[in-house]
């Protein structure tokens, strides 16, 4: 009987921290009986992933890292599948596990981070206003986009930040 995913899944995590004679031959073959597998389970596809990169960072033989490396890039193609079967896709709204390729990432970053990103994927990256309730705390970073507002941010209580950037901005997206 062929071994449930589960159990393949448990073998891999398993093999990924044994080095040695043939230890290679056994991520190789656990690796490729996992690839033919549909996954129905976002938790599962999640520790494949981990697993994945546990292996491409440190793998038993450099023959692996070509297999890794094209699993990982069709990653995507997975999180799409799983997202069509109607699969819950919260266990990749986690801090862990935000950013798997083909899902959401989100996270405070810096300026350079930010920057650095829109220039890499201009359509893709946006600001998450809604989850994001302090507009207090945007008084010490606006006045590096809007140098007008240095005079008021620091003492102005309730300043419509927001409305503030739009007008500013004029027919720009958010980040750029």
């Amino acid at each position: 009987m062929p071994a449930t995913l589960v159990a393949l899944l448990a073998d891999l995590e398993s093999a990924k921290n044994t080095f040695g004679s043939g230890a290679a031959a056994r991520v190789k073959q656990l690796l490729s009986q996992i690839a033919r597998r549909e996954f129905h389970d976002a938790k599962l596809l999640i520790r494949f992933h981990e697993a994945l990169l546990f292996v491409r960072a440190f793998p038993q033989a450099p023959s692996l890292i070509r297999p890794v490396e094209a699993l990982l890039d069709a990653f995507h193609h997975r999180i799409a599948k799983i997202r069509e079967l109607g699969v819950d896709m919260s266990a990749f709204d986690d801090f862990d596990t935000s950013g798997i390729a083909g899902t959401t990432m989100q996270d405070a970053l810096n300026l350079e981070a930010a920057r650095w990103l829109v220039k890499r994927l201009p359509r893709n990256v946006e600001i998450a206003w809604d989850d994001y309730d302090d507009e207090r705390a945007m008084g010490s970073v606006w006045p590096q986009f809007i140098p007008l507002l240095a005079e008021d941010s620091d003492v102005e209580a309730n300043i419509p930040w927001r409305r503030w950037l739009d007008a500013a901005r004029g027919r720009e997206r958010d980040l750029p």
